[in-house]
């Protein structure tokens, strides 16, 4: 069996490697999935390490800080840095045919940790992003709704980890939620995707107010369409990154090709990139 262990990178501005660390964590299934900059600079990267939720901190200079594994979670999906520690989201129970349930853990500067929050909706759901609002944060993913179908998750949270919302984003079909950005007016924009029977997987943005209220949603694309990554854009606007696959073409195995937009405040589109 091949086996992996975990590595951290650090770049310049120019995209050029700056350093590398290499070999961290027991070798077998290990690996990072997100990371976060704390504001002293300090690199915390977090994923598996074997089978449990594993957080490493790294110096600017690439220096290995400390490591940990982190209780209640089986893998960290996502971090972002608050105060002068970080939070992680991690899900923990998932199998191959159900999700399992989601964490928001506080960790401080020293990896012990502050708070710990389960959250769930309807006993599932997993968390896939989280990022900073002024008042906590909030995570997005999916759970399963109450007919069993998979659906958008938002959840809003205080710094001391209170759950403030709760939300499921009602489509005609499967949708899921995987990046989120805080916006320059409080607010939060949401990049994920959701099925459609006679378009297939189209990428979905969905925009909220500093209350957490649904402003508008808007899908884009057609075929394989998936979101990866969202920026937020004065004005508040956005940059979406994913992938698409041209929906009903002459190759039906053709390759999902690189995608990237910008949108304006209502979700029109400025510009397209493939």
């Amino acid at each position: 069996m091949r086996a992996f262990t975990g590595w951290v990178a650090r770049l310049a501005p120019n995209g050029d490697e700056q350093w590398r660390l290499t070999g961290l964590g027991a070798a077998g299934v290990t690996g990072f999935n997100a990371v976060a900059v704390r504001s002293d600079g300090i690199i915390v990267a977090g994923g598996t390490q074997g089978r449990k939720a594993w957080l490493a901190a790294v110096d600017g200079l690439g220096k290995l800080v400390w490591e940990h594994d982190v209780a209640g979670i089986d893998d960290v999906t996502a971090m972002m840095a608050a105060d002068n520690g970080v939070v992680v989201a991690g899900t923990f129970g998932s199998t191959t045919t159900s999700a399992g349930a989601s964490r928001l853990i506080s960790v401080d500067a020293t990896g012990a940790t502050q708070w710990s929050t389960q959250v769930s909706e309807l006993a599932h759901g997993e968390l896939y992003a989280i990022a900073p609002l002024s008042d906590g944060g909030v995570g997005v993913g999916y759970a399963p709704d109450a007919n069993g179908r998979d659906a958008a998750w938002i959840v809003r949270f205080t710094a001391r980890g209170a759950i403030r919302s709760s939300q499921m984003l009602s489509t005609t079909t499967r949708a899921s939620a995987t990046a989120v950005a805080a916006t320059s007016d409080g607010g939060f924009v949401v990049g994920g995707g959701s099925s459609d029977d006679s378009r297939g997987q189209r990428g979905r943005v969905w925009r909220f107010d500093k209350a957490g209220k649904l402003l508008w949603q808007q899908a884009y694309g057609d075929g394989e369409t998936q979101m990866g990554g969202v920026v937020a854009r004065p004005l508040g606007g956005a940059i979406i990154t994913g992938s698409t696959q041209e929906h009903g073409g002459a190759d039906p195995l053709s390759p999902l090709r690189p995608w990237i937009f910008e949108i304006d405040a209502q979700g029109v589109q400025r510009w397209t990139a493939r």
